[in-house]
């Protein structure tokens, strides 16, 4: 089959290729890459932590205190 140009396309033929061409970018940006993947240990056991209410924060004073803010 001979190549052809845009030019030489249908409507039809060009609007399928449209539709085609979307539906493959779309289907890229969908992709998760970390898809099958598995969270450390860690990261499980931190973020369990935090949902239970058990926090490491700093108070903003101190922060600022730190930064030379205040």
């Amino acid at each position: 089959m001979a190549a052809q140009t845009i030019g030489e396309l249908t409507i039809d033929e060009f609007r399928a290729l449209i539709r085609e061409t979307v539906a493959e970018v779309v289907a890229e940006m969908l992709d998760d890459p970390d898809e099958g993947l598995e969270f450390r240990e860690e990261f499980v056991a931190e973020m369990e932590r935090r949902l239970a209410g058990e926090r490491k924060t700093i108070p903003a004073a101190d922060v600022y205190r730190r930064l030379g803010l205040g």
